[in-house]
């Protein structure tokens, strides 16, 4: 079942890729397909190792539509950094931004940002938020990655809703 959804995914990657290269008259060379994507994300596109992350568990749960529109997403933002780089007339290129859209229209998919499947069986990994903060509107646990910061590295993190710096609580 795995491998033969992993043939599907390279083929659907392929033909995306030929399309691509038709309609906008380029040779972008064929991104890797990695299948170690785990959480809520249904696929990621990484300019560094021209690569389309994907998510297994997703895959396997909703493999048409991932098929038809999780992957063609993916190879728009191959194909928007294939064309526009980086930087596009001066200005930083958006990942969901115009040129992408573009590229979604061409490609005959809705350029929606997000998927809407069900995550409940993906692997998330739990964070756990055990350092307990104040600030003047309220109570705020977080990580302990973000207390580390906060104490060793005498970093500052303000509440988004009050603004004022949290302060250590224990």
């Amino acid at each position: 079942m795995a491998t033969e959804l992993k043939s599907e995914v390279i083929e659907a990657i392929e033909n995306y890729v030929t399309l691509g290269n038709k309609l906008f008259a380029t040779q972008m060379r064929m991104p890797n397909a990695d299948f170690s994507l785990r959480g809520r994300v249904g696929g990621i596109y990484s300019s560094k190792t021209h690569s389309i992350g994907v998510n297994m568990v997703l895959l396997a749960e909703n493999t048409q539509d991932y098929l038809s529109q999780t992957i063609p997403h993916e190879v728009a933002h191959a194909f928007q950094r294939h064309i526009y780089g980086s930087v596009y007339y001066g200005k930083r290129v958006m990942p969901h931004g115009n040129e992408w859209k573009r590229i979604m229209i061409k490609f005959g998919k809705d350029p929606k940002r997000c998927h809407n499947y069900d995550t409940q069986n993906a692997q998330v990994r739990r964070v756990s938020r055990d350092y307990e903060y104040v600030c003047d509107c309220g109570q705020h646990n977080v990580t302990a990655l973000l207390h580390k910061r906060m104490q060793v590295e005498h970093k500052s993190y303000r509440c988004r809703k009050c603004n004022t710096r949290l302060r250590y609580n224990g």
